[in-house]
């Protein structure tokens, strides 16, 4: 909407039903997890790679300046999940202390600026972006990888 581009589940509805299906799949399978908040995790990792690359993917498509691409591939990426875990009550994982989430959609959605400043076309920007997306999210589900957080000094007598 920003892009001023039409909404592509009202262009296309078949989107409204892959995702039904999907949450039909998912309700009658969901207790076939041992842990189901980390399968969420590593599917959320899975879908922020996915959404960032569509969203600096069709900002590049528009000719839009790299700042642009770069803002566009991240609120995609980010809102999506932000909007699940507000509607489930759940503390955003975009907002919680230690997640390396924000940067992750950062360095994808800046690969695809970087890749259509140099002229690279096709699905290679894509793939490169959300390959660094989720490898960056990945190493910070299993390894631990944050970025320190803000730490606010006393203030000085």
């Amino acid at each position: 909407m920003l892009l001023d581009r039409p909404v592509f589940w009202i262009e296309d509805p078949t989107y409204l039903f892959v995702g039904s299906a999907a949450a039909v799949v998912v309700f009658f399978t969901a207790h076939l997890l041992e842990s189901r908040y980390a399968a969420l995790r590593w599917v959320d990792a899975a879908a922020l790679s996915v959404a960032v690359a569509a969203g600096s993917g069709i900002a590049a498509g528009l000719d839009q300046p790299p700042p642009v691409i770069v803002l566009m591939g991240m609120i995609t990426g980010c809102m999506g999940g932000l909007a699940r875990d507000v509607v489930t009550n759940e503390m955003p994982m975009v907002l919680r202390p230690g997640e390396l989430y924000v940067t992750c959609a950062f360095a994808g959605a800046l690969v695809t600026a970087t890749a259509d400043r140099m002229g690279v076309t096709g699905p290679v920007p894509a793939l490169a972006c959300a390959t660094i997306c989720f490898v960056l999210r990945a190493g910070s589900l299993r390894y631990g990888w944050y970025l320190p957080g803000y730490c606010a000094r006393p203030p000085r007598r």
